[in-house]
């Protein structure tokens, strides 16, 4: 291999590792910036599970006599399942909540 296609490999291969780190690194920050500003209210004890499972935060979690996760022992309670405090619910600005499908309209 001749002295210019050795180094005209070595600044490819240097391209490529800087691209790949970049496009890595700013993929992981706008998977952070995602994750905080998703605000979740889980408004079933499955949900909570579920979440706890994937390592979610929640903004709110239902009253319920089932063991909600520690994780969530500070997290405010919306209500039950089926009579959840929809008030409450708005004032914790979620962007998403997960009910039960039988309160649909």
């Amino acid at each position: 291999m001749n002295g210019s296609r050795k180094t005209g490999l070595i600044i490819l291969t240097i391209v490529a590792v800087v691209g790949i780190s970049l496009a890595v690194l700013f993929g992981f920050q706008s998977h952070q910036r995602a994750q905080k500003k998703t605000r979740i209210v889980a408004a079933t004890y499955a949900v909570v599970q579920i979440a706890d499972k994937l390592d979610l935060p929640l903004a709110g979690v239902p009253t319920t006599e089932n063991h909600i996760p520690a994780r969530y022992k500070n997290v405010p309670r919306v209500g039950s399942p089926m009579n959840p405090n929809v008030e409450k619910i708005a004032s914790l600005k979620p962007s998403v909540v997960y009910s039960v499908t039988t309160l649909e309209d």
